[in-house]
This record gives structure tokens, sequence and C-alpha cells, in this order.
């Protein structure tokens, strides 16, 4: 199964996704495959012992033929309208789109549902003490509520686990919320079938 993490606008949480929910998997003693088609390569950067980077990559049936022989492929695809992102989208099974909670976000998202169904929205960097965040969650739950998980609290836990290499602390609270949101991609999966 391809899972492809989209989203328009960088700095949105897509490759802290990308990496936590390839390491949940791994976790769970799933066959996983990260494929990072950023340029950046920062998801191959973070988890290389999870990654292939290859962000020359142009068609969806190059990343099928990528992909192919592990149970679950996660694709980490670079900001905006990049072909390496069109592609992941047209050969995705799943499609999670991720969102912060500020304007600029929220503008690069309603972008982003023009172009694609996704099967869920991943709202991150939500900080509690922002009304705007706390607006914009309402706003998210509000018109698409069964398409919206829970949302990825910002953490400086994040930051170190990249700095580290490493896996999120398993009790801190992104951690807590990767590993809903895993599983709730893994029930999106199983009712398609």
């Amino acid at each position: 199964m391809l899972i492809t993490i989209a989203g328009t606008k960088g700095g949105s949480g897509k490759t802290t996704t990308a990496v936590c929910l390839a390491q949940e998997a791994a976790a769970r003693g799933i066959d996983v495959l990260l494929l990072d088609l950023d340029p950046q390569g920062t998801a191959t950067d973070w988890a290389p012992d999870l990654s292939k980077h290859l962000a020359g990559i142009r068609t969806g049936a190059e990343i099928r033929q990528v992909g192919a022989g592990h149970e679950v492929c996660i694709i980490d695809t670079p900001p905006g309208a990049a072909p390496q992102a069109a592609a992941a989208i047209e050969a995705a099974d799943l499609v999670v789109a991720v969102t912060g909670l500020g304007p600029g976000d929220m503008k690069g998202l309603q972008h982003l549902l023009r172009m694609v169904d996704p099967d869920l929205i991943v709202p991150t960097r939500r900080d509690g003490r922002r009304a705007i965040h706390k607006h914009a969650l309402h706003a998210l739950s509000s018109r698409w509520s069964h398409l919206v998980t829970e949302p990825v609290p910002m953490s400086a836990v994040v930051e170190r686990a990249q700095a580290d290499q490493a896996a999120l602390p398993p009790l801190s609270p992104p951690a807590n919320a990767y590993r809903a949101i895993f599983d709730q991609l893994m029930a999106v999966r199983a009712s398609n079938g």
C-alpha cells in the first residue's frame, strides 16, 4: 500500500508526519519503506534506516515500482505542485493531507484540496494557547469532521528527534498523536478493502 503525505506549503509538517508514521509502522513490525521525494532529503537524513531518497522520480509508475515488495510505502513529497508531488498523489492508495493551523497553512490546504480528495487531514504544530489555531481546528472539523485526525501538538521533542535521527519519545504528546493517526490510517485502509 502506498500512502502519500501531501501539502502545498513548506513547513507544514509533511516530513515529520511521513517519518513518524513510518517509524510507527516499523515499531509495529510492518515492512515499511519511507520514500523521500523532497530534493532536500530531510526524511532520509532523519530516518536513514527506513528511507530511500529519490528526488528525481517523475511518474506514478516509477514510484509504484520502487515501493513494490514492501507492505507499506510512505511517500514524503516536496512542497508545492512539483512533478514529484503530482506523481506521488497519482500513485497513492491513500493520500494524507498535512497542514499547519496558521492562515497561510489553511490557504495551502485549500489549494491542495482543489487537486486531490484526501483520505485524512492531519493538522500539525497545534499551539493550544493560540486562538487562531483553535479557530482553524474548529473550521476544519466543521467542514471535514470525518477526515480530520487528532491534531499534532507543537513540541521541541520533534526537533530533538530529527536532530538525533531518532524516533519521538514514546510517551510524548506528538508520539501519542502520531500513534492515534496511524491507527486511524489503518482503519481507513481496512475500510477501503
